[in-house]
């Protein structure tokens, strides 16, 4: 029996059903369903069309067992996948199909670029603490069962504190090829699906549409996120954990958007509300926005740019794919 690889490179961080529910006739692609691309690194370029299957990829978001963890995302994407059928179809949603239109939000809100990055960025703080503390035992108590451990295995004599910083660094390399961060990730990613599921279980979920015909929603490397009220403003704050937001949102399409929140929320969403679903949409996008082509959205692309400035953090490199 043949066995099944373990890794996938390009991952979609976005589900390709979903982006293929943004799309709209291209003209450069003549008249094909295509995504138009912003892409926030590149802000003032010709804004390009692209088939979903292209889009929203990231390379190596997983690199320990990505197939399994692919496996688990199918078996939720095709659970959501029958109930946007229903709902195209004008069906009436069933508590099954809402469980799974649920689950989809949750399994966007982590699998994106933000929850790897922190948690490298949680790995790598976690070792540079052990570091340290290995670092001041064996420059202290332990410096002479040390030096004498590394002659035993090495044949080496340790030359002063320079010796025994090399030796530590070449035990925590030893020691992040033996438990690598990736195998601690696909673990995580698990965790926090069943932790976040359990999260939104109770939250009455709602589906707006936009009150004007020639709206839409646009979607993102990041598509769902929450939102959180600052005090008595008006404003939002975006990318709280999702069982303490005010709100768990999702686009899941261009005429269709995903709410979970214990508030109410109006069916009809008006131009304005679309408008800031939208920036909010661009604020928490990890590099790229995507929307329908030539759609009316594209008016407001000049303010998100500018938005995102001044969250004073540089655009990310690395997603390798439109």
């Amino acid at each position: 029996m043949k066995r099944r690889p373990l890794h996938i490179a390009g991952q979609h961080m976005t589900s390709e059903s979903i982006l293929d529910r943004h799309t709209g006739p291209s003209t450069p692609a003549r008249g094909a369903q295509r995504l138009e691309m912003v892409d926030f690194k590149h802000p003032d370029r010709r804004r390009q069309h692209y088939a979903p299957r292209a889009c929203a990829r990231f390379t190596d978001w997983l690199t320990a067992d990505s197939v399994g963890a692919e496996i688990l995302w199918g078996e939720t994407e095709t659970a959501a996948g029958n109930a946007l059928k229903r709902l195209d179809t004008g069906e009436a949603l069933t508590a099954v199909d809402w469980a799974a239109l649920r689950d989809l939000a949750v399994l966007h809100w982590i699998r994106c670029p933000y929850t790897r990055n922190t948690s490298e960025a949680g790995w790598a703080e976690a070792q540079d603490e052990v570091q340290a503390q290995v670092q001041a035992e064996v420059d202290g108590a332990g410096r002479a069962p040390f030096e004498a451990a590394v002659a035993g295995h090495f044949g080496l004599h340790v030359a002063g504190p320079e010796g025994r910083r090399y030796f530590v660094d070449r035990l925590r390399a030893h020691a992040e090829a033996a438990h690598p961060h990736s195998v601690a990730m696909r673990h995580t990613v698990e965790g926090l699906f069943r932790d976040a599921k359990a999260a939104v279980a109770s939250l009455a979920p709602l589906i707006l549409t936009p009150q004007d015909p020639d709206d839409t929603f646009v979607t993102s490397d990041a598509a769902a996120f929450t939102i959180s009220r600052t005090g008595g403003s008006p404003a939002r704050r975006i990318g709280d954990p999702i069982a303490d937001a005010e709100a768990t949102i999702m686009p899941i399409g261009a005429r269709h958007l995903l709410v979970l929140s214990a508030e109410p929320w109006p069916a009809v969403a008006s131009p304005h509300l679309v408008r800031s679903l939208n920036l909010w949409q661009a604020l928490h996008a990890y590099r790229r926005v995507y929307g329908v082509p030539g759609g009316a959205w594209a008016r407001d692309v000049p303010l998100w740019v500018e938005a995102r400035k001044l969250r004073r953090a540089p655009e990310p490199d690395d997603p390798a794919d439109p």
